[in-house]
């Protein structure tokens, strides 16, 4: 019973972090203040009160509309406060209450936030990506003990993210934003050098499929924008979860 509830637990502070994070993906690329002022409705602007902001509950309560306007809040905001919710339990599962756990969430959130800007606005928010790198390489430094050596394939780890994503950027006269290789970088700061190969790897192979069925609906052409940042979080999510596998994997493959 205990354990219920500590997920549970788990589930409901997730989830209120995932509202707090619907809110920078809203204010942050239109300059507003993520404290100030308080809630709103995004059409007509009335204040919202604390009954219409619990999570997940008042979206269903109102069945997804502004109590005064009838404006069709959208889906985006249950979805993201129900994904941080589930890795707030996946975290809780899989490394109990520990350092590792909060590497777990703080990435996935960080992802999260970039990957919706980028998707919903077309850019990448440089406060988000460095303030990213940043706790990346703590929480990396704080649960690997950074050595000399270690730290010298740490750093080659980022350099390679950030170089693959603006090399190809350069020789593809702008077919990248200038916003990408940043996020490679964020990514890779919670990474190891290896890791950041299984997540390259991974952000070019979900892109290309999601880019040529686009096409093949008819909802894209070849000249179309396509924001990078959403395959790149993509990428960098199976990296962490199963790219020790995935490695081992391709190893014993050609060790046969």
């Amino acid at each position: 019973m205990q354990g219920f509830l500590l997920y549970l637990f788990a589930f409901f502070l997730g989830a209120s972090v995932g509202s707090f994070l619907n809110v920078c993906i809203y204010r942050l690329p239109r300059r507003i203040s993520v404290v100030s002022p308080p809630s709103f409705c995004p059409n007509c602007k009335r204040r919202l009160p604390w009954y219409d902001l619990v999570p997940l509950l008042s979206y269903v309560a109102l069945r997804g509309r502004c109590r005064y306007c009838g404006w069709k809040i959208s889906v985006v905001y249950p979805l993201v406060e129900l994904a941080v919710g589930v890795w707030f339990v996946f975290s809780l599962w899989r490394y109990g209450i520990s350092l590792r756990a909060v590497q777990s969430v703080a990435f996935f959130c960080f992802l999260l936030v970039v990957a919706v800007i980028d998707l919903k606005d077309m850019i990448v928010l440089d406060s988000v990506v460095l303030s990213g790198t940043v706790v990346g390489a703590v929480l990396y430094s704080l649960l690997s003990g950074l050595s000399v050596p270690s730290a010298y394939w740490y750093f080659l780890g980022l350099g390679v993210a950030w170089g693959s994503i603006y090399l190809i950027r350069v020789l593809s006269r702008g077919g990248m934003g200038d916003g990408d290789p940043y996020i490679a970088l964020m990514i890779a700061a919670f990474l190891d050098l290896r890791l950041v190969g299984v997540m390259l790897f991974f952000a070019f192979v979900v892109g290309g499929v999601v880019g040529a069925l686009l096409m093949l609906m008819g909802r894209k052409g070849r000249k179309d924008a396509l924001p990078f940042g959403p395959f790149l979080a993509a990428g960098g999510l199976l990296a962490y979860l199963c790219g020790d596998f995935i490695i081992r994997w391709y190893v014993n493959l050609f060790s046969l």
